[in-house]
């Protein structure tokens, strides 16, 4: 149970900034189709557009949802290898320090002079 709170920690974050970084990438997608579907509107025009939004809605869908979904699972393997890295290079020899120091203090005849 204790190693499961970090990932669901580090899943919510990644989705979280991939939510934020998909709504990035799919407005230049809406700037886009919103100005195909506003191109022929000539100098003496009317000076409005009245644009169905059901026309890009889908293809919106479609490319918020795939962005969202890779972008949630490239950041939370990114920050899962970045917690084994620290575990890995940091966590176990600070652990084991902690636990040398912790028999000392229990046996002080554990402790060893260094050379």
């Amino acid at each position: 149970m204790r190693h499961l709170r970090p990932q669901f920690a580090m899943l919510a974050g990644a989705f979280a900034l991939a939510v934020l970084v998909s709504l990035f990438a799919s407005t230049p997608a809406f700037y886009q189709k919103l100005s195909l579907a506003v191109t022929g509107l000539g100098a003496g025009g009317a000076g409005f557009v009245i644009v169905d939004p059901s026309d890009f809605r889908d293809s919106l869908r479609m490319m918020f949802s795939g962005s969202l979904l890779m972008l949630t699972v490239v950041i939370f393997t990114g920050l899962s290898a970045l917690r084994m890295f620290l575990h890995r290079h940091y966590g176990a020899p600070l652990q084991a320090l902690v636990d040398s120091i912790n028999a000392s203090s229990d046996d002080p005849s554990v402790a060893s002079p260094i050379a």
